[in-house]
């Protein structure tokens, strides 16, 4: 539960004037993109916190955390098919929040 609002005040914080949205992953294995339909640099567990930054059409920009260090957080672009909104204050299951694994996926 910590872990979650330390990433939700880095996430408000770091949209300066504007909060950014919160959403989780749907996906079991979520595929994060350099651009719309580019090519994977990352796949994002299910439940995986992040910001959204921007939507363009079918994609969406997220913010994301590489590790357990909320300070390098890396942008990319998902489907926006595969993200729930979410309010701060909820927590993924068993209070866990999954991070972003260092390995491109499929």
């Amino acid at each position: 539960m910590r872990r979650i609002l330390l990433i939700a005040l880095f996430l408000i914080t770091a949209g300066a004037a504007q909060a950014i949205p919160l959403a989780q992953t749907t996906a079991s294995s979520l595929n994060v993109r350099v651009e719309p339909e580019g090519y994977v640099v990352v796949s994002l567990p299910r439940h995986t916190v992040v910001g959204v930054v921007e939507t363009q059409g079918d994609w969406t920009k997220i913010m994301y955390f590489p590790g357990s260090d909320p300070s390098p957080a890396k942008h990319g672009w998902v489907s926006t098919n595969y993200l729930q909104a979410i309010k701060p204050e909820t927590t993924a299951p068993d209070n866990e929040v999954p991070v972003a694994s260092s390995a491109a996926a499929n």
